[in-house]
């Protein structure tokens, strides 16, 4: 048999095979599910009466009517996840709703939208019995598949949930001064450059005649920063711990955002003011809560929100021996 002939037919049997085994491992009563590649404009969140809605503005996503901004890594986990569900099985196409928790009243639904265009929308149940894969209807359909997603990035979440904890991001190199006030004390902070000229070494016997010619290349100071307090000119300061209560900043996140009035709060018990970035940004303090949060305010925000006992603490600062460095 000719050689090119029985190449081309070596060739259409490998092709064919592949063809069978694809077929094989996927069932025709799989949906195809392409993956869109724009950004969506919109996601709708609905589980037990409760409705969640994201819109895309400009980039950044926004939650419900209220506007407030959202975690953008949460929202793209949500995303992917719809996006790039694997179906595994298929369970029943007579539907059996009840069984697996895929009724209106139980099920989470999850709507992915763009100009007006649904991108996808699943309904989903419970899990299995691992746990490891969940019961989906996709897009209105009457079929129920299985799904190695188990949803619980979304299952569980509030519209508070989904809030962007991120209040500011200064970088500790940015920072020029700042200043603390704590219970009628303030400290002020800046950096300083000092010089250091380094120290000539000794000339050993029978050294080359160039070593003066050598030496001169080697006798630029050094320059170095350091922080200093205002009225305490004689404590040396630790620049580790310094840089230890300014990495706060970066960034600097809330433990969550009460549903208070700023004027109820009263006077704040401290204040951090920072320079940075050619400008000045304020945080702002208040007394600790009944669950051990501070509720706190940033000229970065505009929305009140609370700090851990143990984040709080670490910016307002009793006493600048805490800030010295240890012999």
């Amino acid at each position: 048999m000719n050689k090119k002939i029985l190449t081309s037919l070596c060739i259409i049997a490998v092709l064919i095979s592949y063809v069978v085994i694809r077929n094989l491992k996927r069932s025709p009563g799989y949906p195809e599910l392409k993956e869109w590649k724009e950004a969506p404009g919109e996601i709708i969140i609905k589980k037990s009466g409760k409705v969640i809605t994201l819109k895309n503005k400009e980039g950044k996503w926004l939650i419900n009517e209220e506007g407030y901004p959202a975690d953008p890594a949460l929202v793209l986990n949500i995303e992917n996840t719809v996006k790039k569900i694997q179906i595994t099985d298929l369970i029943s196409s007579q539907g059996y709703y009840d069984k697996y928790d895929l009724t209106p009243e139980n099920a989470l639904t999850i709507s992915v939208s763009r100009d007006g265009k649904k991108l996808r929308e699943l309904m989903v149940g419970k899990k299995s019995s691992t746990n490891r894969h969940s019961y989906i209807r996709i897009d209105d359909k009457p079929e129920i598949y299985l799904v190695s997603e188990t949803f619980d990035s979304v299952m569980n979440k509030s519209a508070d949930d989904l809030r962007d904890r991120r209040v500011m991001d200064i970088k500790k190199d940015a920072i020029q001064s700042f200043e603390i006030t704590y219970r009628g004390i303030t400290y002020n902070f800046s950096k300083i450059t000092e010089e250091k000229k380094p120290v000539k070494p000794e000339k050993a016997d029978g050294a080359d005649k160039n070593f003066k010619n050598n030496d001169k290349k080697d006798t630029k100071p050094e320059k170095t920063e350091r922080w200093v307090c205002k009225g305490y000119p004689q404590a040396p300061l630790s620049n580790e711990s310094i840089e230890n209560l300014l990495s706060g900043f970066n960034p600097l996140l809330a433990a969550d955002y009460p549903k208070a009035d700023r004027k109820s709060l009263g006077n704040p018990s401290g204040t951090v003011k920072l320079r940075a970035y050619d400008k000045d940004i304020l945080l702002e303090i208040f007394s600790k809560g009944k669950d051990n949060k501070y509720a706190a305010q940033s000229s970065e925000s505009p929305y009140l929100f609370s700090l851990e006992e143990w984040r709080a603490k670490k910016f307002l600062l009793e006493n600048i021996e805490n800030l010295k460095e240890k012999k």
